[in-house]
């Protein structure tokens, strides 16, 4: 017997929320009871947190599963650097396999929790034990509930490349006649990313689905798929001019990154989506053609065009600066439009990333300098955050970032502190921590 469908209506918006966050994030900042500490315990001790962890996941409170569940999961990554495992380490500690099955089991609980439905929070926990999770999740690809199969996919796309031995069930998956299922495939073939690249010819058959959902997540996986998804450029270029909105703007995202072997039809309709009537679609065709190189040069004229004009097609011009800056390689326009979007513009963390990549290029430290004087508090925060971001390159402003110490907001000053450490670690890696 198929399980019920309860959880199907919320389903667009929980997959949603999944790919909006990184694994196991955005779910609350703090544990809702104490959890047992692991590492540098005896194995009793270990043996014991774990029992009491899957104590808690089985028979407490719907918080209390969650966070038992969550805890596993950062057991499982605390082998890699910072809790975050790397690729391929393993994962064996006293009791994994008990943990894998306990979390398993919660994958068929459909309740609300703080950090959304159990059976996702168990799947995210699951796919941190990565490599090691696999056979527990394949076998959970076949089961009759519908939240454990949707947990399993949640595994996968958490787990990501080390989940690409599930790929062939992916696949299979995507060939039956289930939407809401084959949607959650497709985010779990985004995780795998590359290594997903033997689903190309199911994915592609999925851009002829008439159900939108299903054609978005399709464009998004042959973009995290990447140059091995060229074969699909053909069925992209249609997309960027016949779908919704959020059909378009994703089918030019993708022809983005599969780079320079879309061809000349496909940098043209990337070129042509400049002037889409949305102004999302307009946004990914600008950053697509920065991804392509001199090939794209023919869209620097359209691109420099919309940037001169009062009213900019591109909104906001942070992309569009940097994608013109990559394609001509003259600095005046990009860097006169960066520092105007970090001073005032509605992405200012973006702008910030994006001078903090290509500033010291475009002769713009000083600029973002001055901007440590404006009277927009963000002005400032963010100007601080892009010199950190630029290291040793950004050693010129260092005497106003020193003044800027005095700031009289916190956020802000916190902010020159550590931009100041960064371009001085930097510069001087035999520099004790500070």
């Amino acid at each position: 017997m198929r399980a019920n469908g309860d959880c199907m209506p919320r389903l667009r918006s929980i997959l949603m929320a999944i790919a909006a966050c990184s694994p196991m994030a955005g779910a609350g900042s703090s544990a809702l009871l104490p959890v047992p500490a692991f590492g540098a315990q005896d194995e009793t001790s270990t043996q014991a947190g774990i029992d009491e962890l899957i104590g808690r996941l089985e028979k407490g409170d719907s918080g209390q599963r969650a966070e038992a569940a969550f805890a596993l999961g950062e057991l499982a990554a605390a082998k890699g650097k910072h809790g975050d495992r790397k690729p391929g380490q393993s994962t064996e500690f006293a009791g994994a396999d008990r943990a894998m099955t306990a979390l398993v089991r919660a994958m068929a609980d459909e309740t609300r929790t703080p950090r959304g439905p159990m059976w996702v929070v168990a799947g995210q926990a699951l796919g941190r034990f990565g490599t090691a999770a696999m056979p527990s999740v394949k076998a959970a690809l076949e089961d009759d509930r519908l939240p454990v199969r949707l947990g399993a996919m949640v595994a996968i796309a958490t787990a990501g490349p080390e989940a690409k031995e599930a790929v062939p069930d992916l696949i299979a998956i995507l060939q039956k006649d289930e939407p809401d299922t084959r949607r959650f495939a497709l985010n779990a073939l985004i995780g795998i990313g590359s290594d997903a690249k033997a689903a190309v010819p199911a994915v592609i058959a999925m851009l002829d689905s008439d159900d939108f959902h299903t054609q978005y997540w399709a464009c998004r996986t042959l973009g995290a798929i990447g140059p091995e998804a060229r074969s699909a450029a053909p069925k992209l270029i249609e997309l960027t001019t016949e779908g919704v909105t959020s059909v378009r703007r994703n089918a030019a995202a993708a022809l983005g990154k599969i780079g320079p072997g879309i061809g000349d039809e496909g940098i043209a309709v990337l070129i042509r989506a400049l002037s889409d009537p949305s102004q999302f679609v307009r946004q990914q065709a600008v950053i697509a053609l920065g991804r392509l190189g001199p090939a794209a040069l023919p869209a620097a004229s359209v691109i420099e065009q919309g940037l001169r004009q009062g009213r900019r097609p591109f909104r906001p011009a942070n992309h569009a600066a940097r994608t013109l800056w990559r394609l001509k390689g003259k600095p005046e326009l990009p860097r006169r439009v960066l520092l105007e979007e970090l001073a005032e513009g509605a992405e200012p963390w973006e702008t910030a990333e994006i001078l903090g990549e290509i500033g010291p290029e475009l002769g713009a430290v000083d600029g973002v300098a001055a901007l440590l004087g404006s009277e927009n508090r963000w002005a400032r925060f963010y100007a601080a955050v892009a010199l950190g971001q630029m290291g040793p390159e950004a050693a010129s402003a260092r005497p106003a970032l020193e003044k800027a110490l005095d700031d009289p907001d916190e956020e802000v000053r916190e902010a020159v502190r550590q931009a100041l450490k960064k371009i001085t670690a930097s510069a001087s890696p035999q520099a004790p921590p500070q």
